[in-house]
């Protein structure tokens, strides 16, 4: 007791909802079966995960074993607003030149598109485009249910924390720097 929450199961439905109504939407039952654990959730290794750059060259997670990796989710679909765009250059110009810190942006959607924001919208840091079956992917890897969402793995590799918002982002990239 006390301690940190462990997550001990997740569910995930696929829900088509069309037009536009103020009142709470009934997903019915949700069939749950128990599995046994899988390598894949939120505190698997992401070892393998490589992704060629906007600029052509290739991020392996791997490469960046030792360091805290701050991955930054967003799609096209829902683009970032500025408030949170200004808070991620914030958290670059703050720690971006700390050597056991990276960042890294994967945008959703056309590739063109993604581009074409990265361009309108300079950022520092690296940039990919990804196509939505590899976000799915990815927001599975990572432990994220829906995008835009902002991860933070460990020099481990694995994934410790997600959901990140707002300032709790900065704090826990701080928080983790700091840690021994």
């Amino acid at each position: 007791a006390g301690g940190p929450a462990q997550m001990y199961a997740m569910v995930r439905r696929q829900v088509t909802v069309s037009g536009h109504s103020d009142e709470p939407l009934d997903l019915g039952d949700l069939p749950l079966s128990v599995a046994a654990a899988s390598p894949s959730g939120p505190q698997a290794s992401t070892a393998t995960f490589q992704i060629k750059m906007l600029d052509g060259q290739t991020f392996k997670l791997a490469d960046q074993k030792g360091k805290y990796v701050l991955v930054d989710l967003w799609a096209t679909w829902t683009p970032l607003s500025q408030t949170r765009l200004a808070a991620l250059k914030d958290i670059f110009t703050a720690f971006g030149q700390e050597k056991k810190f990276v960042m890294i942006g994967l945008g959703a959607g056309d590739p063109a598109q993604v581009k074409q924001f990265a361009q309108e919208h300079p950022m520092a840091w690296w940039q990919a485009s990804i196509d939505e079956s590899a976000a799915t992917g990815l927001s599975g890897m990572l432990g994220v249910g829906s995008l835009p969402a902002v991860v933070l793995i460990g020099p481990d590799g694995k994934v410790i924390a997600t959901g990140l918002r707002g300032p709790g982002i900065k704090a826990a990239v701080q928080n983790a720097l700091n840690t021994p």
